[in-house]
């Protein structure tokens, strides 16, 4: 790698080497795999919509490996391998947050257990099947939802950023000022790192979302238009919601209130009287999607967001390198893949185990009670319940040492999807990454994204053309940095209320150290070798190396170098 870099900053570039690239190996794309679907409802004000995410981790469905960790769950507690939980055995449960907390490889805060009935004890006992079901529909699922409400309609930050904009102060942003974006902003870019950020556009900090934990099942808590739901479950609370959305009056849906094609409001209408009823809309998420996207996660998706189908008529954008867009009148539902990453494994030696354990067990009779466990931190209290195997109100060396070994075997591979309100906001709608900054491609292509809200064509936008922007960051192996409970947001270090979802292991690897501020591309001003070498990479001509200019580049040094 070091030779590829002194290659790339000490060599010029070969003349044929853009115009002799031969034609691009094409390669099976992406397909959806049994187990991969999570369905998402959207309730527009003029209809409904049906958005089907195929998520995917190394070609495997996303609820393979959290299914497995579950059954590594349900083996532990079953002490004596009969193939079911007692009620004795259900009382070391973790609840849904400490089964969270486990997945995370964090510290576990003492809670309940779920109790026997909830795990689907009866007369034989809890099956697998029923106990994967409770965490199934709680928020420690296969898929962790975040719901991310707006804390207020106040929007000072896109204030000052339309300000700064509007140049002749004429209340809308015009093509040419958009154009320009980049000139005006970066004089405010006080730091140098070619970055704007709410500070440098403002005093105050930006307002940020209150995001609180949810299921993947059911309806969007706070007001938010989704409802969630995996293909094939029973129509729970769908046919009721659609019925209070869209009905005037009455138990029924008319054409003119459903407003979807004919043909699919016939194939609902089995009674053919024109109206369909609660138990005719049952079958509405039946009905081919109005959108299907299959997304990759992990470090070696090649095509991390691919869309598969979409429906006649439906407004499907996607910039190179962006989240998939679907725009919906004033509405903008945006569906992109968040930074993630392989959760780090735990890695306790028995040595360190025990001498944890013995440091508490302050009279040396091999056991931990109550009241060693107490003091000096609380943080050994939930090993009380979840690690008593035997139930007898203490553990012991042996209990405490299979429930270390067990919890750092733990893979906690989980799939995470926050769902933010993001309003109406300018500055949101031009911070394509969501990572609470603008980059210079962002100024760059600030008029083409917005171009599209110019409904009457006059070539400016107000601020009353602004969509309603909804964005949903799929992440997985841990969490995408957003702060649960109280006011807060996405948050990368150093950067509170931010968070990026360009991923950290793209690119090679001079391309992510030259990349200094980490927009995912890489300027003139960050690139160490000459003017040529810059604009032979930057092939599209936009000042800009992006990561797959980075990688084509790449290849070809590599090429130079076996030679």
């Amino acid at each position: 790698m070091q030779r590829a870099v002194a290659l790339l900053l000490a060599l010029p570039f070969a003349s044929l080497w853009l115009s002799a690239a031969g034609p691009p190996i094409v390669s099976p794309g992406p397909r959806p795999v049994p187990g991969d679907a999570q369905d998402v409802v959207v309730f527009h004000r003029s209809r409904p919509y049906l958005v089907r995410l195929h998520l995917q981790a190394g070609g495997k469905p996303f609820q393979r490996n959290w299914d497995s960790t579950v059954s590594q769950l349900f083996r532990f507690l079953d002490a004596d391998g009969d193939g079911v939980l007692s009620k004795k055995e259900s009382r070391q449960a973790p609840s849904a947050e400490q089964w969270k907390q486990l997945l995370a490889g964090g510290e576990v805060d003492p809670d309940a257990s779920p109790g026997y009935e909830a795990l689907g004890g009866g007369p034989r006992g809890a099956s697998l099947e029923r106990f994967r079901a409770y965490y199934r529909r709680s928020t420690a699922g296969a898929l962790q939802v975040r719901w991310g409400l707006r804390a207020s309609i106040l929007d000072p930050l896109s204030d000052a950023l339309f300000r700064a904009l509007d140049t002749n102060r004429d209340g809308k942003l015009s093509r040419a000022e958009l154009l320009a974006a980049p000139d005006v902003l970066n004089k405010l870019d006080l730091d140098g790192d070619e970055m704007v950020t709410p500070e440098e556009l403002q005093s105050a900090p930006p307002q940020q979302a209150s995001f609180m934990p949810g299921s993947s099942l059911g309806l969007a808590p706070g007001g938010l238009p989704f409802l969630l739901r995996q293909p094939g479950d029973p129509p729970g609370a769908l046919p009721a919601q659609l019925l209070a959305r869209y009905g005037r009056k009455g138990a029924s849906l008319g054409r003119d209130e459903l407003r979807i094609a004919r043909a699919a409001f016939d194939r609902l209408d089995r009674n053919g009287d024109g109206r369909l009823d609660a138990a005719e809309l049952a079958g509405w998420a039946q009905l081919p999607p109005d959108l299907t996207v299959l997304i990759e996660m992990g470090p070696r998706a090649r095509s991390p967001l691919t869309v598969l189908a979409k429906a006649p008529g439906i407004d499907v954008r996607r910039a190179p390198g962006g989240p998939v867009v679907l725009a919906i009148e004033k509405w903008q539902i945006e569906l992109g893949l968040g930074e993630g990453g392989p959760a780090p494994p735990r890695r306790s030696t028995r040595e360190s185990a025990l001498q944890t354990f013995r440091s508490f067990d302050r009279n040396r009779d091999g056991y931990l009670d109550d009241r060693e466990v107490s003091f000096p931190a609380v943080t050994m209290v939930a090993l009380m319940r979840l690690a008593d195997r035997n139930s007898d109100g203490k553990v012991s060396e042996k209990e405490y040492l299979e429930f270390t070994d067990w919890r750092d075997r733990l893979n906690g591979q989980t799939t995470f999807l926050p769902v933010e309100d993001r309003g109406r906001r300018l500055f949101a709608h031009l911070d394509r990454d969501g990572d609470g900054r603008l980059s210079q491609r962002e100024l760059k292509t600030a008029w083409s994204r917005l171009q599209t809200w110019d409904r009457d064509r006059t070539g400016a936008i107000r601020r009353d053309q602004m969509p309603q922007q909804y964005r949903l960051t799929v992440s997985y192996g841990r969490p995408l940095r957003v702060t649960v409970a109280g006011p807060g947001g996405f948050a990368p270090p150093g950067r509170p209320g931010a968070a990026t979802t360009v991923p950290a292991w793209r690119g090679p690897l001079w391309f992510q150290k030259m990349d200094r501020n980490r927009d995912g591309d890489v300027s003139r001003g960050e690139f160490l070798g000459t003017d040529e070498q810059f604009r032979r990479i930057d092939g599209d001509g936009d000042g800009l190396i992006d990561v797959e200019e980075a990688e084509r580049a790449d290849e070809w040094f590599r090429k130079q170098l076996k030679r």
